[in-house]
């Protein structure tokens, strides 16, 4: 039975006031930055349709079941008694659930838990909270369940712009690319029809963005400076809770942890010195096979990433990827640097077998055949570094090199890796390379390891050797730049 309660719109952030308007809107999208009332106003918003409509089951939904309690259940809670409603509702913690004395209520449910989420029988409403944790199964499995003898099931989903671990680019997000990709506008109303059975349904949604600017009055000062202040700190994050834009992936626990957009990335084209030759690091134990090239100055004591080349199967040379990699190789620097001055190096297990579509050959013999390269411009370990010796002696060598020693020149799609790559549990790369692919920066690996893994024209066995060669070149670039 519905309860007439006379709430003055005045408490309704303005920003949100057109959702509290009868609409045929399947899903509310309400989305931005953090601090700008989102789970205030759907909280205040379903208090409202809990208390008026003659049925309303309305579904509490986040990824874990046991966060929802200090987060949708307690700011419903929060908002009953500021309003002074404690009398027409009774919060229950097991299980975890909001009753209203007219016979409608909240119940709690998480990903975690698929199973008891089919169990609900005719929802009417459902809230997602934090939406950019829940994945594209942990969506369908929902919205497959929400289904209801009285109709539509009214759906708020609110969320942060910021990319889920795994995920680098938004195109590749599911709720970007399902819901956001057709457009730069941030407020919109979309329709789309999905045939079934012959005929056509439609699915109706908003897309509501706001920021903490549209809720200044209940943010503090102090809270408005540490949003402002993460432009400058923590660009990543300023991005998605500041502004409310998609930002990129965010890593906590980076591999290669001394790696400084500011300090090792240049924008501009490298300008090639053709009285050096290149160093070219390849990774093809995968499709895309890739190679990444560099040029290393002695005398002046730089260190410079200068190109990126991949190709995979379906290339257009019709040939093996690392084949097609080799000659987009000799194209671009064959007329530039004579095969002499190309020095190569990679995978240690390229020198035996070949997966390669040219049978009975090494990937590096097929590398020195399209290169027309010599054995001894081939360079490469008899067994690949560990992943942790390459962290330590890459971290030690972006570290310590001044600015301007080490350099990536406009590589983005390596830089790309080198910020995505984290540790696992075993401090490996191996959870990252599955995740993201790496294939880039395993090439990039072994060149660095060619640059700073040689000590006495033997291979670096352990980091203490590392250490003393890249301490060696820091004291010559420390007397260079003193002289």
């Amino acid at each position: 039975m519905p309860i007439e309660i006379n709430i003055e719109q005045d408490v309704f952030l303005p920003c949100y006031r057109k959702i509290l308007e009868e609409s045929d809107i399947d899903i509310e999208f309400i989305w931005g930055g953090r601090d700008s009332g989102k789970s205030h106003f759907v909280a205040q918003k379903l208090i409202l349709d809990c208390l008026q409509l003659p049925f309303f089951r309305c579904i509490l939904i986040k990824k874990t079941h046991e966060s929802i309690k200090d987060s949708q259940w307690q700011t419903i809670k929060d908002i009953v008694e500021e309003w002074g409603l404690e009398s027409y509702f009774h919060f229950k913690t097991s299980p975890l659930e909001i009753e209203c004395i007219n016979g409608n209520k909240f119940i709690a449910r998480g990903c975690d838990n698929p199973t008891k989420l089919k169990s609900i029988r005719n929802p009417s409403h459902a809230w997602y909270e934090e939406g950019d944790q829940i994945t594209l199964e942990d969506f369908t499995t929902i919205s497959t369940t929400l289904r209801s003898n009285h109709g539509k099931v009214k759906q708020y989903f609110l969320f942060n712009p910021e990319l889920p671990k795994g995920i680098t680019d938004k195109k590749d997000f599911w709720l970007y690319k399902n819901y956001f990709s057709h457009t730069n506008e941030k407020n919109f109303i979309r329709e789309i029809v999905v045939n079934v059975s012959g005929k056509d349904r439609t699915i109706k949604y908003r897309s509501t963005h706001t920021t903490y600017k549209d809720n200044l009055e209940n943010v503090t000062d102090d809270r408005m400076v540490t949003h402002e202040d993460l432009k400058t700190k923590n660009p990543n994050k300023y991005l998605p809770y500041t502004l409310g834009e998609w930002g990129t992936y965010s890593n906590d626990n980076p591999f290669f942890y001394s790696y400084n957009h500011d300090k090792h990335f240049v924008f501009e084209s490298y300008n090639l010195n053709t009285e050096l030759g290149i160093d070219i690091g390849f990774d093809f134990n995968a499709n895309p096979t890739s190679a990444v090239i560099g040029q290393r100055d002695l005398k002046n004591l730089t260190w410079n990433i200068i190109d990126v080349i991949i190709a995979d199967e379906a290339n257009s040379l019709n040939v093996s990827p690392l084949a097609a990699v080799c000659i987009k190789i000799r194209e671009k620097y064959g007329k530039i640097i004579p095969s002499y001055k190309i020095t190569v190096t990679g995978d240690a297990s390229g020198k035996s077998g070949s997966a390669d579509r040219q049978k009975a050959q090494t990937f590096y013999y097929t590398i020195m055949q399209y290169l027309k390269l010599k054995e001894n411009q081939v360079i490469i370990r008899g067994a690949n570094q560990t992943h942790v010796f390459s962290s330590e002696m890459i971290n030690s060598a972006l570290h310590n090199l001044s600015k301007g020693a080490f350099n990536l020149y406009n590589v983005p799609e390596l830089e790309k890796d080198i910020l995505a790559a984290f540790p696992d549990k075993d401090k490996s790369l191996n959870e990252a390379k599955s995740k993201f692919g790496l294939h880039i920066l395993d090439a990039w690996r072994y060149l660095m390891d060619y640059w700073f893994g040689i000590i006495n024209n033997q291979w670096c066995k352990n980091n203490v050797d590392t250490e003393r060669v890249i301490n060696a070149y820091n004291l010559r670039l420390k007397n260079k730049n003193a002289a």
